[in-house]
């Protein structure tokens, strides 16, 4: 028992030596104390900074590319294509059964004009948020991180200050006027009397009235909105509706 002890009462010594060996023998490692907080630091500068502004210039594209978004989503007739009902005038008819998804057709628009990536597009309000499945891998620009890469998720949250409810009030006022002058042989008439101030025959820039038949083209002016180039722009909802 006592030669027992005495082997593991020198062992700490002998560790102690051979650490001690080592460090004097090696020149590449590096014992000092990094300060407390370095690390963080580092990579808050190196790697979080930069996704962010990364993250910024994200929103930014996003941002122009909602805008144009919203003023050829109106113009279109709220589609991205054509409408189920067809066109008259080059003009996608609306209707009782034909009005369309927003926010399915913008997410379409969207993805068409967006550069690099597609996105899950969501419209709350005022604001457009995109998802993506796609990760943002983000470099340092410190050769000391070389090989290494923060990853962000490529997701982007904008306010265009304009807001898709109004494409509520579209449906409700023309299925109101729908309503009013559906049966009237004098369709001209009835429309000048139940119209709103907004709802314009053919072009926003005019007013006169024309038809093929019993339908009708509009143009009903919305809030504006700013463009691509920071310009304000009307929001302009062109279509045409029948009135069989």
């Amino acid at each position: 028992m006592n030669k027992n002890a005495s082997v593991f009462h020198w062992i700490p010594f002998f560790l102690i030596g051979a650490l001690a060996f080592f460090l004097i023998s090696s020149d590449s490692v590096d014992v000092s104390v990094k300060e407390k907080g370095e690390w963080q630091v580092s990579f808050l500068q190196d790697f979080v900074y930069q996704g962010e502004q990364e993250l910024h210039k994200l929103d930014q594209n996003a941002l122009v590319t909602a805008r144009k978004s919203t003023l050829q989503l109106a113009a279109n007739g709220g589609y991205h294509k054509d409408s189920s009902c067809g066109k008259t005038f080059g003009l996608n008819k609306l209707g009782l059964n034909c009005f369309p998804e927003v926010d399915k057709e913008f997410g379409l628009i969207f993805n068409e004009i967006f550069e690099g990536d597609s996105f899950e597009v969501f419209i709350e309000g005022q604001e457009v948020r995109g998802k993506s499945k796609k990760m943002l891998n983000v470099t340092s620009l410190n050769p000391k991180y070389a090989k290494s890469f923060y990853e962000l998720q490529e997701n982007f949250y904008v306010s265009l200050g304009y807001s898709f409810t109004e494409y509520e009030t579209l449906k409700s006022e023309l299925l109101e006027i729908l309503q009013k002058c559906n049966q009237d042989s004098d369709l001209n008439s009835c429309l000048d009397d139940n119209r709103k101030a907004n709802w314009k025959y053919a072009n926003c820039g005019s007013n006169q009235y024309k038809s093929e038949g019993r339908t009708v083209p509009f143009c009903v002016e919305g809030s504006k909105i700013l463009d691509e180039f920071g310009n304000a722009a009307d929001v302009e909802y062109k279509f045409a509706v029948d009135f069989p």
